[in-house]
């Protein structure tokens, strides 16, 4: 019976969640959702969930923490290889869709931001801190003029709530490789934004979460007459976009390849068959490739 109680409930909570979701354009390569993870508004601090967690809860520790086996040595998924961990290796850097919040409780093309999407919205928005008495944070404008709202509302450790009004602890979705006990987030003072590599958190700590919507329509229309994009072997060859910034994603919108300012021909090699997707300049032009 509790069962199916907490069942019902988690599809009411998903389904609030996904209805309240908007994907906010910035102009960058992914769209911002205005709110966090199980928040009413764009100001309130919504879940605190641990990495790779689907659920809030009262405490967070390694005792409880969904891949870990009450030993930072032996997470049970996405482990790295390194001498701090007794596990078997993975090799897992991106939370699957099942694990990832975004995704179960948002739908396709809904997920958590890359390190370097976040690297993304760190280094081409304009950060201006709000000091308000009870919702201080960050409004971050895009390129493009519109903005988001990103509460500074601490994080969770153990059963204790730490730095609330004072700095903001997001997740990305991306494991750190040379310790796969810890995770990449976004990190903020009133004074600094620190999105660096060793601006890490240990995965079992609450944070937030702001989701990205990285569907087809967050990577644009149709790519112009004069760039062409076509696929040899297991490379995308790019021809025609010189000077003008270059990206590829994967299916799911994770960056595998950008360049501030392309050659003529440009060849990214994909090591991998599947469906991905060319961005050229900032008019968001996309092509999709099969590489087979």
């Amino acid at each position: 019976m509790k069962k199916l109680i907490f069942i019902i409930l988690t599809t009411i909570i998903y389904t609030v969640a996904a209805n309240a979701q908007q994907a906010v354009d910035l102009g960058l390569s992914v769209r911002w959702a205005d709110r966090n993870m199980g928040s009413v508004s764009a100001t309130d601090a919504g879940w605190y969930l641990a990495w790779g967690e689907l659920t809030p809860k009262q405490e967070y520790s390694i005792d409880n923490y969904r891949f870990g086996m009450g030993d930072y040595r032996a997470m049970t998924k996405y482990v790295f290889p390194s001498k701090e961990t007794t596990s078997e290796p993975d090799n897992l850097r991106y939370l699957e869709p099942e694990d990832d919040i975004a995704t179960t409780a948002l739908g396709e093309g809904w997920r958590m931001p890359t390190y370097a999407e976040i690297t993304e919205l760190a280094e081409q928005c304009t950060w201006l801190w709000v000091n308000d008495a009870t919702h201080p944070g960050y409004r971050v404008t895009g390129p493009n003029g519109n903005h988001i709202f990103l509460p500074a509302s601490g994080m969770y450790s153990g059963d204790a709530l730490t730095l609330d009004t004072h700095e903001g602890y997001y997740w990305s979705g991306e494991v750190i490789t040379f310790n796969a006990d810890f995770a990449h987030v976004l990190r903020f003072t009133p004074r600094t934004v620190n999105h660096y590599v060793l601006r890490l958190a240990p995965r079992i700590v609450g944070c937030q979460v702001r989701a990205v919507y990285a569907g087809l329509d967050a990577i644009g229309e149709t790519l112009t007459d004069s760039i062409s994009v076509t696929a040899t072997g297991r490379d995308i060859v790019v021809t025609g976009a010189e000077g003008v910034p270059l990206q590829v994603f994967d299916i799911v919108g994770r960056p595998i390849y950008s360049i501030h300012s392309a050659a003529h021909i440009e060849r990214i090699n994909t090591s991998a068959a599947g469906v991905y997707i060319v961005r050229a300049g900032n008019h968001k032009a996309r092509k999709i490739v099969t590489i087979r």
